[in-house]
């Protein structure tokens, strides 16, 4: 590991629906000044032949870091709900352009 600790000593707080998932909260917390772990991305290629969770990437950060990484990951979701809400609004003609 380059920070030399063990894989024991981090926390899962994220796991990633596909790569690129992954690679955007990764950014974000290290953004934000968090260390990330990424795990299983060898994985995913055995989708299918082992349980698909176990092959998606997962995020790992130390303990003192997973409240902080927590709370930017849930404002992350509520903006990409937010975001996906305006989406669907938008296709469904409940607003117009200027409204999103």
């Amino acid at each position: 590991m380059a920070d030399g600790r063990s894989w024991s000593a981090k926390v899962r707080i994220y796991r990633a629906q596909h790569l690129a998932d992954a690679q955007l909260v990764q950014d974000l917390l290290e953004q934000d000044g968090i260390p990330v772990e990424t795990r299983g991305i060898s994985l995913m290629g055995l989708a299918g032949g082992i349980p698909i969770a176990d092959a998606m990437p997962t995020l790992w950060v130390v303990p003192h870091n997973v409240d902080r990484a927590q709370a930017l990951i849930a404002a992350l979701e509520r903006w990409e709900g937010m975001v996906a809400s305006g989406l669907e609004r938008a296709a469904q003609g409940e607003v117009g352009p200027d409204e999103t």
